[in-house]
């Protein structure tokens, strides 16, 4: 999928990573859990789907059953696992602090020309 397209670019809103990433994600989450899809009722790869939507959006359960079409308490098991998993396998690599002062510079000049003077960051839409 093109990223820079229209449905690239709607994947992203939607799930918070590049198509690329989901792919790389999928591939990774199948060899951590080789039985992912053995005697699976779901294909893993909408598992993940699942699991990034949650964590996107913080969606409630029964929401994400409606958008997937898997059982509320298997979404429900299933993200607690994947979230566990995607934070223990990613967030080394893309969660870190600045240390520089260049890299702090770069990233409060990336908020200061959207309006946030001064920011370094931003969880959950709070700026830091």
């Amino acid at each position: 999928m093109d990223e820079t397209s229209t449905l690239g670019k709607k994947f992203r809103h939607h799930f918070r990573v590049p198509y690329s990433l989901f792919k790389t994600v999928c591939d990774a989450f199948s060899i951590d859990n080789p039985i992912a899809n053995n005697n699976a009722i779901h294909d893993s790869r909408i598992k993940v789907l699942v699991g990034l939507r949650f964590i996107a959006t913080g969606y409630a359960f029964d929401t994400l059953e409606e958008l997937s079409g898997i059982g509320q308490e298997t979404c429900q098991r299933f993200c607690f696992k994947f979230l566990e998993w995607f934070s223990s396998r990613y967030h080394e690599e893309y969660n870190h602090l600045k240390q520089t002062k260049e890299e702090i510079e770069h990233v409060e000049g990336l908020y200061h020309v959207n309006g946030f003077p001064g920011c370094m960051g931003s969880a959950d839409g709070v700026h830091i």
